[in-house]
């Protein structure tokens, strides 16, 4: 569903490519409308490639162009969490779970080059540990809700959705990749695209590489869709 309360933008870049479904979820239930970036293309590039002051990767680069897009579009509210770890892909806990260094601090060097106090615009930035479990997740939200006057009962509540949501997300990924799977023929070529999913599924940042490899005759897959499929295990 669709918040109706105070606008509130996702940059759609790095891990969101990902945890979107988790994190419009929880924004929704706590009342804000979600208003993510604009799809990747050549003025989001641009945009940040002419905005960052330090080299850096590609992904960041981009972060900075749909930072811009936000604000060039009067949000005031940029949602942009210091993601340390995420998940295990095999359940509990897990000590090499961490996000890239640049995406951790993403949130602090983007200070640098973009001046949010000019577009009248804060930038809102909890520090997420997804990988240290549930309850280290929720305390990290609530110092989060705290900050912007939500009390700890509607964090814990959103959590709930926003978990449900993301489970959701997971399950109808790999169905559509087992659904494409047992629906490829013998004779056909695939191709699984390997990397992270704010490249591999963003076709401005990959240069439409899926589209290319159709008109080559290849059936292109992404490996997050098949990733754990045919195994008894995660």
């Amino acid at each position: 569903r669709e918040g109706t309360g105070e606008p509130i933008g996702i940059p759609m870049v790095l891990y969101m490519h990902e945890l979107f479904p988790f994190w419009k979820a929880f924004l929704t239930e706590l009342g804000y409308q979600v208003v993510p970036s604009e799809r990747t293309n050549k003025k989001v590039i641009r945009g940040g490639i002419e905005t960052i002051i330090v080299e850096t990767c590609f992904p960041v680069k981009l972060a900075h162009g749909h930072l811009l897009n936000l604000l060039t579009r009067g949000v005031k509210n940029i949602f942009l969490p210091s993601l340390i770890n995420l998940k295990s892909a095999h359940g509990g806990q897990s000590s090499n779970t961490f996000a890239c260094p640049y995406a951790q601090s993403l949130p602090y060097t983007v200070r640098g080059s973009v001046n949010f106090e000019m577009y009248g615009a804060r930038l809102l930035s909890p520090v997420i540990h997804f990988g240290e479990g549930e309850e280290t997740a929720l305390a990290n939200l609530a110092a989060f809700g705290k900050s912007v006057g939500i009390s700890k009962k509607r964090i814990a509540a959103a959590y709930r959705v926003a978990s449900e949501a993301q489970d959701r997300f997971y399950r109808l990924t790999k169905e559509a990749g087992r659904t494409f799977l047992e629906n490829t023929g013998d004779d056909e070529k695939i191709m699984m695209i390997i990397g992270r999913p704010y490249n591999s599924t963003d076709s401005g940042a990959n240069l439409n590489i899926q589209r290319k490899l159709i008109d080559l005759g290849v059936r292109p897959i992404p490996m997050d869709m098949v990733s754990g499929l045919g195994s008894d295990d995660n």
